[in-house]
């Protein structure tokens, strides 16, 4: 496997998988970009390294948490709690059908949306074989190194466009619907980890 197939392997492992966001390619995912992966992992001197293996509550995480970080998210919640005040306060007073259109709006965002979430989630982990193994990951000078058995990757602080912390992890995103994702539960360093990478996109100009 090339190493740029491998990258595009890797940054599929984390992929929002909905209506709005399924259309991507590599040139998209590059920034435009298709030159090929250089032959060699970048210099890990000095670099932090961690091991991650990613189970389904941590991909769980990641899409409720990319899901409901964004309006969109939220305004499906808003139209659900709509139709559930609807509902009560005029149950006496809208007919038997409208009811039932009414009750599958609030149920649409507030529970089905959020079962589809965790069956993502479960299809993602189980699915890609990468998930089998874990995967090494070493914060150097000028990127990150990602190594699999006797496979690597090298991302360029240019090719990252954003990082996110939450309490239970890092979101290193790649594009705007795919990261990596590293657990804190995994990470004896967590806050030097997530220090260095932010500093590094900084340098970048990025947030």
């Amino acid at each position: 496997m090339k190493k740029n197939e491998y990258m595009d392997e890797l940054r599929k492992m984390a992929e929002i998988d909905d209506n709005e966001d399924t259309v991507q390619n590599t040139e998209e995912v590059q920034g435009g970009q298709t030159e090929e992966q250089p032959e060699e992992p970048l210099d890990m001197e000095g670099s932090i390294e961690c091991k991650i293996k990613i189970y389904k509550k941590d991909m769980r995480h990641f899409l409720f948490h990319h899901t409901y970080s964004r309006f969109s998210g939220w305004f499906g919640v808003i139209i659900s709690l709509i139709a559930l005040l609807m509902i009560i306060i005029g149950r006496n007073t809208y007919s038997a059908a409208e009811i039932v259109i009414l009750a599958i709006l609030a149920l649409l965002f507030t529970v089905v949306r959020p079962l589809q979430i965790v069956q993502q989630a479960g299809r993602q982990v189980t699915r890609q074989k990468m998930f089998l193994n874990p995967i090494f990951y070493n914060i150097c000078k000028d990127g990150i190194v990602i190594r699999q058995d006797e496979q690597f990757a090298n991302v360029l602080w240019e090719q990252i466009r954003n990082v996110v912390e939450t309490k239970k992890a890092i979101f290193v995103y790649t594009s705007p619907i795919m990261a990596f994702i590293l657990p804190k539960d995994q990470l004896s360093n967590a806050e030097e980890i997530a220090e260095r990478i932010k500093s590094n996109i900084a340098k970048q100009g990025r947030r």
